[in-house]
C-alpha cells in the first residue's frame, strides 16, 4: 500500500511541476486524462511542502491499518478538500483493479533477452519438406571457395542459417577425412545452441538426426561430441579417431579459454552464430587472440551483424586476413542474403508498414487523444489481419502497464498478455505474463512487452506489430529484429504481409513530408540491409541501389498510402499507410527530400552526383548540356530525372 500512496504522490507532483513550468495546457489536460479541470486546479494551488506533509499524513494513517472508510472521512473532513481528489486518492490505493505499484526498470537488453524459440528455420519444419535453397547452396559453396577463412554470412532471420552452419562443417570434413581436429559452434544465447540437435536432457535428438544425414547435411555419427550447454564440464577431451564437434555457449567458452582447457593447437575454426554479440569487449579480446595469436579462422553468422560503435571490432575479426597488424582491413561478407531477396524467394512476407501522427504527452503518457488515434488505426488495421495475434513493444513498465489497461478496456475481443524482466511481479499483481500460453494461442491476443521479443522469437500466427514507445528516431537494428517478427510465414497460408504500426510524434514542426522521408529511408535501408556504408564496399552501389528503390514509390492521394515496387509481381508491393494529422500531403516535396537524404546517406560528393546526372541526360537524351553551368539549373530539372 505503502508503495502506492508514493506513487500517487508522484504522479500529483508531475502534473504541478507540469503548470509551473508553463507547459502548454491542452498537453496536461490530454496526458493526465483521469483529472478535471478541477482537479488541476486544485492541485495547481499546492505547492511541495503541502505534497509533502499531505501524503506523510496518508502514508500514516496506512500503516496503521487505518480502513478505507475512515481514511476517505478524514481526507473529507479538511476545510479546502476537493471530493474528486480524495476519490482518485482511495481508489488508487485500496481498488485492486487499478494496479499500479510503481515497478524498476533494467534497461540490459542482454539480461531482458526472453528465453525464445530459435529464430533461424527450425530443423523440425524442415524434416518433412526439405530442399536446398538458393542462398543456402550459395553461402556454402563461398564459404570452400575462400577455404573456410574469415568473414560473415549475413543472413536475415527464415534463411535456413542452422543447416549452412551444419553442412559447412560437414564440407569441410569431406574435404579433409584425415582431420582429427575440433569444431566449435558458438552463440551468446544457449536456447539457439539447445535446439541444433539436442534434446531438453541434452541428448542428441534422433529424429533430427536422421534427417540431418538423410538429407546430407551432416551425420553425427561421424563427430565425437562435447555438449558444454547441458553439462557444464570444464574438461575438454579430444578423441584420437574422429573430429570432435564442442557446442559451447560464449560466457562459458570464455571459462574454458580463462581455464585453458581448450588446445587451439587442435581447433579447425570457430562458428559464431548472433555474431553481432563481438561488441562485447571481453569477448572481442578472446576473438582476436584465438584468430591472431593460433590463426584459427572465425565464421560469422547474423541476420544483424552491424551493432553501434563496433565496427571496428567487426571488421578486425571478420577480416579475411591473420596479420594482425595490417592497416586497411576489410570487413569479408561471406554471403549476404537480404529482406528483398527474401520477400522475392517468397521465404518471408512483405511488411505493410502504418505510420501514425500522434500526440506529444508528458511523462509518457498516453493521452486522452492519443488514445482515440490510437483505437482508430489499431481497429482499421487488425481489420485486415487474418489472426490478429499482436505484438507491442513499450518503453518502461509503467507504460507497458497503462496499455494494458487501455487495451483490456477497448479491446474485449483481445487477450491481453505482458512480459518483462519482472513477470513474477506482475503476474503477483494480477496481470497476465503467461508467455507461453500466448506462443501457444493462434489468434484473438496481444502481447505487451519491454525489452523481449526484440530477435529469435518465432512466434506462430503474429500478423501486427506495434511500436508503442514513440521515439524519434528508430535505430535501424532494432527495426530489424522487431518488425521481422511478422512477416514469417504461416502454416496455413492466410497471411500476405505484415503489419507493423509505427506511432511518431512531430514535436518539432517539421514538415510531414520531410519527416516521413526520413522515416521511410530508414525502413528501405533496412529492407535492402543497407545498414551501414562498410557492408558496401562501393557506395556508388549503394546510392544506385537507394536511387532504384525511390523510383519506384507511387503516392494513392485517395488511400494516403505510398507504395514500393520491388518486382513485376504486385504481390510483392510494400506498402506505406499515412495516419497522418495533416490532410495535405505534398508527394512531389516527399520526392524531393528522399533526394536529399539519399545523397547524405551515401555520402555523394558534388561531382559525383554530377557524373551521374550526365549520364542520365545521355541516356534519356532530355538534355545536351554537359557543362558545369548545368548545376544552376538543376533546381528546376524535373523528379524524375533527378532520380535517374
Amino acid at each position: 500500500m505503502d508503495k502506492r500512496v508514493k506513487y500517487i504522490k508522484k504522479e500529483f507532483i508531475e502534473i504541478f511541476d507540469a503548470f509551473d513550468n508553463n507547459e502548454d495546457i491542452s498537453m496536461i489536460y490530454d496526458s493526465y486524462d483521469e483529472y478535471n479541470g478541477a482537479m488541476f486546479n486544485y492541485i495547481k494551488s499546492k505547492d511541495k511542502i503541502w505534497f509533502n506533509a499531505y501524503f506523510d499524513m496518508i502514508l500514516d494513517m496506512v500503516k496503521k491499518n487505518t480502513a478505507k472508510s475512515d481514511i476517505k472521512k478524514e481526507l473529507l473532513s479538511i476545510k479546502t478538500c476537493n471530493k474528486f481528489i480524495v476519490k482518485r486518492i482511495i481508489s488508487f490505493i485500496f481498488d485492486d483493479d487499478l494496479i499500479n505499484e510503481e515497478l524498476g526498470e533494467n534497461t540490459n537488453d542482454e539480461i531482458n533477452e526472453q528465453i525464445d524459440e530459435l529464430e533461424d528455420i527450425k530443423i523440425e519444419e524442415a524434416i518433412n519438406n526439405f530442399s536446398w535453397r538458393n542462398n543456402q547452396m550459395e553461402a556454402i559453396a563461398n564459404t570452400i571457395n575462400q577455404n573456410f577463412t574469415c568473414g560473415i554470412h549475413n543472413q536475415i532471420m527464415g534463411s535456413g542459417k542452422t543447416l549452412i552452419i551444419l553442412n559447412t562443417i560437414s564440407e569441410h570434413f569431406r574435404l579433409n577425412p584425415n582431420n582429427k581436429k575440433i569444431y566449435i559452434i558458438t552463440s551468446f544465447r544457449q536456447e539457439i545452441l539447445k535446439e541444433l540437435f539436442f534434446n531438453m536432457d541434452g541428448s542428441i535428438n534422433e529424429e533430427k538426426k536422421t534427417f540431418l544425414k538423410n538429407n546430407n547435411i551432416i551425420d553425427l555419427n561421424k563427430y565425437y561430441m562435447i555438449n558444454r550447454i547441458h553439462k557444464k564440464n570444464t574438461k575438454i577431451t579430444i578423441s584420437g579417431k574422429r573430429p570432435t564437434l564442442l557446442v559451447v555457449n560464449i560466457d562459458f567458452l570464455r571459462i574454458l579459454d580463462k581455464k585453458n582447457s581448450i588446445d587451439y593447437g587442435q581447433v579447425n575454426f570457430i562458428i559464431l552464430d548472433e555474431c553481432h554479440s563481438v561488441s562485447a569487449s571481453k569477448f572481442y579480446e578472446i576473438l582476436k587472440k584465438i584468430k591472431y595469436n593460433y590463426k584459427i579462422p572465425i565464421i560469422g553468422f547474423s541476420a544483424t551483424p552491424l551493432r553501434d560503435k563496433a565496427e571496428d571490432k567487426l571488421i578486425d575479426i571478420f577480416s579475411s586476413t591473420f596479420n594482425s597488424e595490417e592497416k586497411l582491413k576489410k570487413l569479408n561478407i561471406i554471403s549476404n542474403y537480404d529482406f528483398i531477396n527474401a520477400i522475392k524467394d517468397n521465404i518471408i512476407l512483405p511488411p505493410c508498414y502504418v505510420l501514425c501522427e500522434v500526440n506529444k504527452t508528458l511523462n509518457g503518457r498516453i493521452g486522452r487523444e492519443n488514445k482515440d488515434i490510437m483505437i482508430r488505426i489499431f481497429e482499421k488495421t487488425i481489420e485486415d489481419a487474418p489472426y490478429k495475434k499482436i505484438i507491442g513493444w513499450c518503453r518502461t513498465i509503467s507504460h507497458m502497464k497503462e496499455y494494458y489497461k487501455f487495451i483490456k478496456d477497448n479491446f474485449t475481443d483481445l487477450t491481453v498478455y505482458c512480459s518483462s524482466f519482472c513477470d513474477s511481479k506482475l503476474g503477483a499483481l494480477g496481470y497476465n505474463t503467461n508467455f507461453n500460453e500466448y506462443m501457444k494461442k493462434k489468434n484473438n491476443c496481444i502481447l505487451l512487452c519491454v525489452n523481449r521479443c526484440r530477435e529469435g522469437s518465432d512466434i506462430q500466427n503474429v500478423d501486427t506489430a506495434i511500436y508503442l514507445d514513440i521515439v524519434k528516431k528508430r535505430s535501424l537494428l532494432v527495426a530489424l529484429q522487431t518488425s521481422g517478427r511478422v512477416l514469417r510465414k504461416d502454416k496455413e497460408g492466410k497471411k500476405t504481409c505484415g503489419f507493423v504500426i509505427d506511432s511518431f510524434v512531430n514535436c518539432n514542426g517539421i514538415q510531414i513530408e520531410v519527416l516521413t522521408a526520413n522515416k521511410i529511408i530508414n525502413y528501405y535501408k533496412k529492407i535492402f540491409s543497407l545498414c551501414d556504408v562498410n557492408l558496401y564496399e562501393n557506395k556508388n552501389k549503394m546510392y544506385d541501389e537507394m536511387i532504384k528503390i525511390c523510383s519506384n514509390v507511387d503516392f494513392n492521394k485517395e488511400k494516403e498510402e505510398l507504395t514500393l515496387k520491388i518486382d513485376d509481381d504486385n504481390k510483392n508491393n510494400i506498402k506505406f499507410k499515412l495516419e497522418l494529422k495533416t490532410l495535405n500531403y505534398d508527394f512531389n516535396k516527399f520526392i524531393k527530400e528522399l533526394i536529399v537524404i539519399i545523397d547524405k546517406s551515401c555520402q555523394i560528393t558534388r561531382n559525383e552526383k554530377f557524373n551521374k546526372i550526365i549520364e542520365t541526360i545521355k541516356k534519356t537524351k532530355h538534355m545536351t548540356v554537359y557543362t558545369l553551368d548545368f548545376w544552376k539549373k538543376y533546381d528546376e530539372m524535373p523528379d524524375k530525372l533527378k532520380l535517374g
